[in-house]
């Protein structure tokens, strides 16, 4: 009867901590615009298809924040984009990936 307690107990404490780093990778769109107004980038809202963005810029700073779905769509859309020349300035987390400068994409990486 212990036995069946605990691993009960431990399935449902393993599911939570899941749950909490599945959601921790995502920055969400209230969370990156904060960000990013702190650091002085006006934000603009924009949509490519059915998937929100935007995009926010300081002068000669520029970043684009696209969030899919789920995390296999942004992976697929990240594969697409990336290359080797591109990779400095394309980040993929979690169900968001963003493509601008190196300065942007630096701030965009400290998201979480």
């Amino acid at each position: 009867m212990k036995k069946k307690v605990f691993l009960s107990v431990a399935i449902v404490v393993l599911a939570v901590m899941l749950v909490s780093v599945f959601v921790a990778c995502t920055p969400s769109q209230e969370k990156v615009d904060e960000k990013f107004k702190e650091e002085g980038y006006v934000g603009v809202a924009t949509s490519l298809g059915d998937y929100k963005g935007s995009i926010y810029t300081k002068i000669t700073e520029t970043i684009t924040v696209f969030w899919f779905e789920n995390s296999d769509d942004a992976k697929a859309a990240y594969e697409d984009l990336k290359s080797d020349d591109s990779k400095k300035n394309l980040c993929k987390k979690g169900n968001a990936i963003a493509f601008g400068t190196e300065g942007a994409i630096e701030i965009f990486k400290k998201i979480i």
